[in-house]
């Protein structure tokens, strides 16, 4: 009897009682742990390559003392002339690019586009004078062009290119430099201040070797 009362007396109602559902969960293991590092890594080369430039090839600047000027009309003169060129699948656009790091300002550019090389200029007051300067650049091939043997059988190996793609590259840059030394003799004339002479409109810094090896 007294066995029965001591039951009863722990007895706790249906509703009352508290079922906690049971957890199934699987601890993590190695592999788990390696596909969250290469997704982390995957993502850091992703952010990485939209915030670069493209890898520079050429370029050229010069600095206008006591000239104040518009950067964007100089940017509208010289689209202007490029389009009166009729130069086909060149494309037009204004991109920002960080000074440094993540972290740092960004600077505009005029970005023009042809193929897989773009130019980018920058125009801007400096004081009482004007700068400005291009970069050819060559646009990342992607995955397949870090992949040996492979690279090359797609044409898509920086470092051997074909006479077409050096051709291609050069061509354009010409053309483009053309066309800002153009409007930038048309600024100098109105502003009454000298043209550049021929050395200064000479790009200063030459195809680099990783483009041309062997140089």
């Amino acid at each position: 009897m007294n066995l029965i009362l001591q039951a009863a007396s722990q007895y706790v109602p249906i509703y009352d009682r508290v079922y906690a559902p049971q957890s199934e969960s699987t601890p993590w293991n190695f592999f788990d742990y390696i596909a969250i590092a290469v997704g982390i890594f995957l993502f850091l080369w992703f952010i990485s390559i939209i915030i670069r430039p493209d890898k520079a090839l050429k370029s050229w600047h010069h600095h206008f003392a006591g000239l104040s000027l518009s950067a964007q009309s100089l940017y509208e003169q010289i689209i202007a002339e490029i389009k009166s060129r009729q130069m086909p699948d060149v494309t037009f656009g204004y991109g920002k690019f960080f000074e440094a790091g993540i972290f740092s300002a960004r600077r505009g550019y005029l970005c023009i586009d042809y193929k897989k090389f773009d130019i980018d200029v920058c125009c801007v007051q400096f004081g009482t004078g004007f700068y400005i300067s291009w970069w050819l650049g060559q646009k990342d091939p992607g995955l397949f062009s870090r992949i040996p043997i492979l690279r090359d059988l797609l044409g898509l190996n920086p470092e051997h290119q074909s006479y077409y793609q050096l051709d291609t590259a050069t061509l354009f840059q010409s053309a483009v430099h053309d066309s800002i030394l153009k409007a930038i003799d048309e600024v100098s004339k109105d502003k009454g201040i000298r043209l550049l002479t021929e050395f200064e409109r000479q790009p200063g810094m030459g195809l680099l070797p990783h483009f041309f090896p062997g140089s």
